[in-house]
């Protein structure tokens, strides 16, 4: 098998591994709308061992890369040099790299809304949760003790009693 079929397959099985994590990302945008944690864990659990799988791809496609001593990593060399050294390939390895780019960047944009929804969700806990455990008592703006209407009194109670 030459470095470039060995690159090839290095390339089509990074494209499987981000299908199955965009599939991954669908689901988890699902999930946090749901609001379903058990599910968010163990999307989380696949997901994180995708990651690990994808980075091993990368890191030996970057060794096959620098098997073939020209010292460039991009797609469009690596097609360049393919066209020189294995015509055959050539086609191959551009369709599976643009395919490869088109998926992660449908990923990154997926990704970037469950990181917004991740976001005003724990927005969300930290408003209720500074609501519900205050310690600053509401204010009024009743004459009281001779206080102007303007200045605020502070009442003796919490908005929540913890007597409920």
């Amino acid at each position: 098998m030459t470095t470039y079929q060995e690159i090839l397959e290095t390339l089509q099985a990074q494209l499987q591994l981000n299908i199955e994590l965009l599939n991954l990302a669908k689901e988890k945008t699902q999930i946090l709308k749901e609001n379903d944690t058990s599910r968010l864990m163990a999307v989380s659990q696949q997901e994180e061992r995708l990651v690990r799988s994808v980075i091993d791809a990368e890191k030996k496609r970057g060794k096959l890369v620098a098997k073939l001593n020209w010292g460039k990593d991009k797609l469009e060399n690596l097609v360049e040099m393919s066209l020189k050294d294995a015509p055959e390939l050539s086609r191959e390895i551009q369709m599976t790299g643009e395919q490869l780019k088109a998926v992660l960047e449908e990923l990154e944009l997926i990704n970037n809304l469950n990181d917004k929804i991740i976001g005003f969700v724990l927005d969300q806990i930290e408003f209720t949760k500074n609501v519900l455990l205050s310690d600053d008592s509401p204010t009024t703006y009743k004459k009281s003790k001779g206080n102007y209407a303007s200045e605020a009194q502070r009442l003796d109670k919490k908005l929540f009693e913890d007597k409920f």
